[in-house]
């Protein structure tokens, strides 16, 4: 009789053990889950504030040779480029949406420096995932914007 009593008692207490780790585990996860999801990361919220395309560009234009340096293309044909993909990377969303000119800029920053999604994310105070979206998405919108004009498939063997 003793040995049943023993194997049921350590059953119960392991038993009890894998149930207390269980719910363990369930609160850690839950506590980390309530730790990363915002709606806006803090960060993101100070873009407005603290990003660099709202407080460096606009001083950036005012230095032409500048603004060369950091985007690799000067302000006339910065601002041909935008006007003809503006209207294409105009997005509505809950969230205060990320106007096209900022797109642009952390478009052409990237294609100008080759910088990370993450340098770029923390410079202008955006996920490095929508870095990522936007980059493609510009890029998509400026080769379908430009492939007619400037870079034409040759159509004749002379054209080659």
């Amino acid at each position: 009789m003793t040995l049943f009593r023993e194997n049921r008692r350590c059953r119960l207490y392991l038993s009890f053990l894998a149930g207390a780790s269980r719910w363990r585990r369930m609160q850690e996860r839950q506590q980390k889950q309530a730790l990363r999801w915002w709606w806006v990361h803090p960060i993101g919220q100070l873009r407005r504030t603290v990003g660099e395309f709202h407080n460096f560009y606009h001083q950036l234009r005012q230095y032409p040779d500048k603004f060369f340096k950091y985007f690799r293309m000067i302000t006339s044909s910065f601002d041909l480029l935008l006007s003809k993909v503006s209207p294409q990377l105009r997005k509505t969303s809950l969230r205060p949406a990320i106007l096209p000119d900022e797109r642009h800029v952390v478009t052409l920053r990237y294609l100008a420096r080759k910088q990370s999604f993450r340098a770029l994310g923390f410079s202008f105070c955006i996920a490095y995932s929508t870095i990522s979206l936007i980059v493609r998405e510009c890029c998509d919108v400026i080769w379908t914007a430009l492939k007619d004009n400037y870079m034409r498939c040759p159509s004749t063997p002379a054209e080659w």
